[in-house]
């Protein structure tokens, strides 16, 4: 009889991502909110994922671009957003940032993907929509920490991102029941059970 392996996925060390937040959302460990932006009018856009503790954050970008580079050619860590899943706020819209699913891992079997996500709560859709135009026009865009304390302005760690191509849009009612996009949905009562 073969004996299979299985394991947990996630790009990134999990114990760091507990270190700097204490707000959970359904097992979710959930950073604090996600900026969206333009470095400089040559550069692709950026997704700035918001921390309240700036070690915490060098150690999540620095742990990346030691395994994946300053470019993520391989799109190892997936980013996703999912729109218009409330019909009371059309506006809303939800981020989740995980692993993309191997392809390759020998006998090992995933038996449970990481991932973090977070509900954006904005009042329109103006800097989302802006942001996916210039992404669409760049094909490219940075993933970014950014750190927030209170009664201070965003302070952006110089020199630590990662170039990334791949991003996935897509409105609710179009997240397939395999789609990584349910690791947003699934926790807040939407999406597609899996039996």
């Amino acid at each position: 009889m073969q004996r299979k392996r299985y394991g947990v996925v996630w790009s990134s060390d999990t114990s760091v991502w507990r270190a700097f937040s204490p707000k959970w959302v359904s097992g979710f460990i959930r950073p604090l909110h996600i900026a969206y932006g333009v470095v400089n009018p040559m550069a692709p856009p950026f997704i700035a994922i918001m921390f309240n503790d700036r070690d915490a954050a060098v150690k999540i970008f620095e742990r990346w671009r030691e395994r994946f580079g300053t470019v993520d050619k391989e799109e190892e860590i997936h980013v996703g957003i999912v729109r218009r899943f409330s019909i009371e706020h059309p506006t809303h819209y939800g981020m989740v940032i995980t692993s993309k699913i191997p392809r390759d891992q020998g006998d090992l079997q995933v038996a449970m993907l990481a991932s973090r996500s977070l509900t954006m709560e904005p009042a329109d859709d103006v800097n989302l929509t802006r942001f996916l135009d210039d992404y669409k026009k760049a094909g490219a865009y940075l993933l970014m920490p950014v750190v927030m304390v209170p009664g201070q302005p965003p302070q952006f760690i110089d020199g630590i991102y990662l170039l990334k191509r791949s991003l996935q849009v897509k409105d609710a009612s179009d997240v397939g029941p395999n789609d990584l996009e349910n690791m947003f949905l699934q926790p807040r009562g939407f999406g597609h059970k899996h039996t």
